[in-house]
């Protein structure tokens, strides 16, 4: 009897732990697709926020030609950065507008609009439209998917508050985005 009570209890202590590996082997995914969503998360001495998602983005920018002196002193510009002191939420969601926009419109000057039956609705089906057309290159879609990924944060986040500071840089990299877009 003693060994069967045994032989439960080390059944028991290894089952636990298979069933939550388990489970997490299946969550994995849908864990990983809310990432970009998160504004801040911090466990222990882990943390990750908006402003560090905006480092890497910036680091993958080095792609790009600086912004020229008309796009950032240009009134839609302007109007963005004055709009991110006020409302840092407001001003990348305006700043990933245009980005659509440009992109939208890089698309069209190639002729590539999409029939009116197949509209785009997503950011996800306009970036890979642009990658099939080779309109934007390997070193920008990184880039792209990150500021679209800080977008879904500010449209989507309950309570998202990045920054004055972090929204101007994002509204920066946006534009150099936009510009990008527009010569291409």
């Amino acid at each position: 009897m003693e060994l069967f009570a045994l032989l439960v209890q080390a059944l028991y202590a290894i089952a636990w732990p298979a069933v939550v590996l388990v489970v997490l082997h299946y969550v994995r995914k849908p864990l990983a697709d809310l990432l970009p969503l998160l504004v801040r998360l911090k466990y222990k001495d882990f943390e990750l926020d908006f402003s560090r998602r905006l480092e890497e983005a910036e680091a993958e920018a080095v792609a790009l030609p600086p912004p020229t002196p008309q796009a950032l002193a240009a009134p839609p510009g302007e109007s963005l950065f004055a709009l991110a002191k006020v409302s840092p939420r407001a001003a990348i969601l305006e700043a990933w507008i245009r980005v659509e926009h440009a992109a939208a419109e890089a698309l069209s000057r190639r002729g590539l609009s999409p029939p009116p039956s197949r509209q785009i609705h997503s950011p996800m089906e306009l970036i890979k439209l642009l990658e099939r057309e080779d309109i934007i290159d390997s070193q920008l879609l990184p880039l792209f998917h990150d500021l679209r990924g800080l977008r879904n944060s500010a449209a989507h986040a309950h309570r998202f508050a990045p920054p004055p500071e972090a929204a101007e840089d994002y509204v920066r990299l946006a534009l150099r985005l936009e510009e990008s877009l527009r010569n291409a």
